[in-house]
This record gives C-alpha cells, structure tokens and sequence, in this order.
C-alpha cells in the first residue's frame, strides 16, 4: 500500500466548516426550515420544522465534545417519540446520522443496525443511509480496507454540492475521523495481541496509514520498529488510552474543540 494511498480519508475542516457548525448553536425554528435545503423528490415530507431540526443543536454539542453516551441517549428519546409524520421528513437525518455514528465508535453495533432499520423506505434508501449501512456493515465485519474505503465514500457524500445540510456535513466529518482514530487505537491493540512480530506491509493493510505514519503510531504503543527487514515488535503492554490516529499531524477535532470552546456555552435556541 503506497504513501500516495494512505492520505487520510476526512479532509481537514475548514473555516467554512467551523462556521457551519458555529451557526448551528444558534438556529431557531424559522431559520433551521430555511436552511435545510432539501431536493425536489415527492418522497419526502416537507412539512415545518421537525423535533430533528429543533434538536440537531444539541446533538451537535454532544458530537463536538465527545459525549456520545448523551448523544445516543437523547437521539434514541427524540427518534422513538416522535410524530408520524417527522418520521418520513429528510431532516430525520439530522438525528440518525450521529446516532449511528455514536453507536459505531461505541462499538454498539445492533443498535446501530436498529436504527437504521426504523427508517421508512424513503429515507433508507437515501445516499447518506446507505452510506452508512455500508460502513457498518464493514465494520461489524472487520473488514479493513472496506472499513476506510466506506469512511471515505461516507465523506464523499456528505460534501456533494446538493447535499441537503451543510452544518451536518461538518458534524459527520468530525465523527468519522473520531471513528476511524477509535477504529485504528482498537485494531492496534488486537495486533498486539495477535503477532509478536509483523511486517509494515501487514500493518499497512490493517490501518490504511503511510509508512512513516504507522512508524511514528507505533511508538506511542511502544513497539519495536526494525526498518532493516521492516518489522515492528508488538508490545504487550501498550498503552490503552485513546492515541488520534487519523496519519495528519493535527486533528481537526482538537481544532473544532478550540474553537467553539466558547460557543459551546451559548443558549441553544430552537
């Protein structure tokens, strides 16, 4: 797996970025029904705002700051006790989209299957769901490479030009290079467990990471690295606290959490 392949997956947020999920603190119920922009098939409820845009706020919140327990909890509340007919509403993405995430970097994954399987045919068949059964599927599957290939293609959607909501483009970044850092600092540790000694190629295929990358990773879980024959030493007794393994040098959530730091104080008004 070449350098060229193992660019990370979640481009870095931008100032747009920020800004979209700066407005987002402060949307109230009139400007959240202007903002979401929402293409012309007869599908989909258009009716007035929805308890998913009165609370994608918060569920932005609890996103940025990593609180996925609370994010899971007030998600699966709103989804459950909504009326009838939010639930055929686009913006119903607003919600399902960070809880399925929640669920996968918690390594919940038949809640997250759950989840999407409450969606109506309408929206189950939208880009971003199918989007994202298809990472959970590659997950749940431990398969690698599709795991990074579906992170990608996650991303790919999201930042299309129609793609109905700009703020929740942002969050979804977020948590996917969230998802992946977890994904990798998990898939670290089995390898540990798993090989006493295994070859760059090999770690390669696992983490989908450059080699001066997956070099750099390994010392934070103190392995061994011998570049003569290019084959790391796992050590048994790695680190277990959570190492941002997104290959970049900054992760742009720890960008966003500064941020917002102070945004994240503000009313949120709906």
């Amino acid at each position: 797996m070449s350098a060229q392949n193992n660019a990370p997956l979640t481009p870095p947020l931008t100032e747009n970025d920020v800004q979209q999920l700066l407005g987002s603190q402060s949307r109230s119920q009139t400007s959240a029904s202007t903002n979401l922009k929402r293409p012309a098939r007869s599908s989909f409820s258009t009716s007035g705002p929805t308890e998913y845009l009165k609370i994608f706020p918060s569920l932005t919140n609890f996103a940025l700051q990593n609180q996925l327990s609370a994010l899971i909890e007030l998600a699966e509340i709103v989804d459950l006790n909504a009326d009838s007919a939010s639930h055929m509403d686009e913006s119903r993405l607003l919600l399902v989209a960070p809880l399925i995430l929640s669920y996968i970097i918690t390594d919940e994954l038949p809640p997250a299957r759950i989840a999407l399987s409450r969606l109506p045919e309408s929206l189950s068949v939208h880009s971003l769901s199918r989007a994202l059964l298809k990472l959970l599927a590659s997950v749940q599957n431990r398969s690698y490479s599709m795991v990074y290939k579906s992170a990608e293609t996650l991303v790919d959607v999201v930042q299309e030009s129609d793609f109905f909501d700009k703020a929740l483009t942002a969050v979804i970044k977020v948590m996917t290079e969230r998802l992946l850092s977890t994904f990798r600092h998990k898939t670290m540790l089995l390898l540990a467990k798993a090989y006493t000694t295994i070859r760059l190629s090999v770690a390669q295929s696992y983490l989908d990471l450059a080699e001066d990358d997956i070099v750099e990773v390994s010392k934070k879980y103190n392995w061994t690295y011998d570049p003569s024959n290019q084959t790391f030493i796992p050590s048994r007794f790695s680190s277990t606290a959570s190492v941002p393994l997104s290959g970049g040098s900054t992760s742009s959530l720890t960008t966003v959490k500064l941020v917002i730091s102070g945004a994240a104080q503000l009313e949120l008004r709906v």
